[in-house]
């Protein structure tokens, strides 16, 4: 039973953290526009990129 108490423990520490990040994303998103969304996004998109090459190729 104790595992189980652990598991409720990391789903809100998670739950909390989604939920800081999406205020957070959001703000950002209106204060710095949609350029900034869009290099946001790219970056985004060349880091998991860049993890399926090496995933693929160099393991």
């Amino acid at each position: 039973m104790g595992n189980v108490e652990l598991m409720w423990k990391l789903a809100a520490i998670m739950a909390v953290c989604n939920l800081a990040g999406s205020i957070l994303g959001s703000r950002m998103a209106l204060k710095h526009g949609t350029g900034f969304v869009r290099k946001m996004f790219l970056g985004v998109v060349l880091v998991l990129i860049a993890r399926l090459a090496y995933d693929t190729f160099l393991r």
